[in-house]
């Protein structure tokens, strides 16, 4: 967390942490608790949906390396002829 100091003046510098004596005499604005719920379902609707892309593009990689290795086992035992194809 960092905390920006003297933003209205331009200066756009930072701290690397916040002490207590500063954060318990602050105010904090958060969402009611009700829109916190929502937005935290809709992450975690969200998370969901990335993890599953996530699964797919590695499926993706393995099989793509199986069919590489497949690939190039049929060249090196001839059951495929790659003598006349062109680097491209």
């Amino acid at each position: 967390m960092a905390l920006t100091l003297d933003a209205e003046r331009g200066n756009n510098e930072t701290v690397e942490s916040i002490e207590q004596e500063y954060s318990s005499a602050s105010l904090f604005p958060v969402p009611p608790l009700e829109e916190q719920l929502e937005i935290n379902d809709e992450l975690l609707e969200r998370m969901i949906i990335l993890q599953k892309l996530v699964d797919k593009v590695a499926d993706g990689v393995a099989l793509l390396k199986e069919r590489r290795t497949a690939l190039i086992a049929a060249a090196v035992t001839g059951k495929i002829d790659v003598r006349n194809l062109v680097n491209g």
